[in-house]
Order: C-alpha cells, then structure tokens, then sequence
C-alpha cells in the first residue's frame, strides 16, 4: 500500500498537467469531467437533502460525514453524494468536500462505499437506496490492513488532495510557478 507521505506536491502537479489543469482555475465540476475522461467512467455529483432530514441524510450526518462516494464498478459509474447544507456554509465548504470525494477516485483508493444503482431510479440518491455499505478491502496489492489504517492513510491523502485542488483552481498560477513545492 503507498503510504499517503508518498504522494508529493510535484505528483500532484504532474497529476493536474496530465488532466490539462496545471495553470488553468478549476472547479469541481471541470476537474470532475477531467477524472472522468481520464479514468474511464461516468461521475456524477449529487446534493442530498439533508436539510430537511432524511434516512440517508440522518446517517450521514450520524456517521460525521459531510460527503460519500458511491461506486458501481459493473456499470463504471460513481456517484459523489454531498450534503446539500454545504451550499449554505461559508466558501470552499462545498467544493472541498466535492474535491475530497473526487480525489478517492483520482487517487485509486478502495471505494468508501459500494451501491448498484438501481434502474429506473427518479435520481441517483434514489437508485442507492437508503443503506451505504463499507468495504474495507484493503488496497491492490496489500495484505489486508486494518480498517483503521487505511481510513487514516487514505483519508488524510484526499483531504491534502482536495485542499491543494481549492489552492490549484483558484490560485493557479501559484502551482505553476517554480518552487512551487513550499505550498503546503
């Protein structure tokens, strides 16, 4: 398993290169297109209503999560659920949280969660159901760590991912520039 001290600022940078979006201010939604493209799959992104509550919302909310990724490796899909609330909070609490989910994907992580969608669906929150399962299988490769360390490992990746995404797509010039590495 790559240890998460292993992805450095310059493999980020040559990541973005890779997706056209060294240089260039992104959003979730264009970086999303990019991940798209380059992984080979359909991803959507999705506001759960949890303002008013909910089953899933309550779970969610219950479980500390303000955002899911949902995999349908069969049908090369993946679903980003972010708690519609994060729209109402100060800037980048939405785009962070859609960043954070995101770089799971753009990182290869084991799904967080794993749903078919089911056809004939209203939405893609619909086609899930109301009960998200864990797999806890460990990365490709690894020997079967502990739920813990990877939670640890991968966690704390995406959340270096998605803060250096905010910083890429609003300053980008600045992961451009040389010394770019002092970014933190």
């Amino acid at each position: 398993m790559r240890g998460s001290s292993e992805f450095t600022l310059e493999d980020f940078r040559l990541e973005l290169a890779e997706l056209g979006l060294l240089g260039r201010g992104f959003g979730p939604e264009e970086y999303r297109a990019a991940l798209e493209e380059r992984l080979g799959i359909e991803i959507s992104v999705e506001e759960l209503p949890d303002v008013e509550g909910g089953a899933l919302a309550g779970r969610l909310a219950a479980e500390g999560n303000l955002a899911e990724v949902a995999v349908d490796e069969g049908a090369s899909k993946a679903l980003v659920l972010v708690r519609e609330s994060l729209r109402y909070q100060p800037w980048p609490a939405y785009e962070l949280s859609v960043f954070h989910e995101l770089s799971h994907l753009a990182a290869g992580h084991p799904a967080r969660t794993k749903r078919a969608l089911r056809s004939g669906a209203r939405s893609a929150v619909d086609g899930l159901g109301l009960q998200l399962t864990r797999r806890c299988s460990a990365f490709p490769g690894s020997s079967g760590e502990s739920v813990e360390l990877v939670q640890e490992v991968f966690e704390s990746e995406a959340r270096r991912r998605a803060k250096w995404l905010v910083l890429a797509g609003t300053c980008p010039k600045a992961f451009e520039a040389e010394k770019a590495d002092r970014i933190t």
